[in-house]
């Protein structure tokens, strides 16, 4: 093959890697700002992921190791500490997870937080379950959004 084909065609496929975002959190913000013209709209996970999953655990908050493999009921190999964790479920099997950043002095730009109570660890959805309202909140060093069901 040409050395200029195989550059080429390395570079388009690092520069569409790139491009491309797998994660929920960032499709969530990416989303908001692309289509709600408003500080509040509708939002369906199930539109912005490209895989088969039947739960989504959410965590507004960083917890333990033996927190998140109690409540998926498998060991979770990706915990990264001080994170917080949205994992989707197929059957018994991951089939996508993200760490997200936290702060544990209140929130980060660009943060998505589900609407459930304090005293949970964690919240579980379903496809079924995934509509959410959202609405842009501001506070003193940006924007987050907090989704409601």
């Amino acid at each position: 093959m040409n050395k200029r084909l195989l550059y080429l065609l390395l570079f388009t496929t690092v520069l569409y890697a790139s491009c491309s975002n797998n994660n929920i959190e960032y499709n969530i913000v990416k989303t908001v700002q692309d289509k709600c013209k408003t500080d509040s709209c509708m939002l369906e996970i199930t539109q912005l992921v490209k895989f088969k999953w039947d739960r989504m655990y959410v965590f507004n908050a960083p917890v333990s190791l033996e927190v998140i493999n109690q409540a998926l009921g498998v060991q979770y190999p990706h915990y990264v500490e001080f994170t917080r964790p949205i994992i989707f479920m197929n059957g018994s099997e991951i089939v996508h997870y993200e760490n997200n950043k936290s702060n544990i002095e209140g929130f980060t730009t660009g943060q998505i937080v589900f609407d459930y109570p304090d005293s949970l660890k964690y919240q579980v959805y379903t496809p079924q379950k995934s509509t959410f309202k959202v609405i842009r909140k501001k506070f003193t060093d940006g924007v987050y959004y907090k989704l409601y069901q």
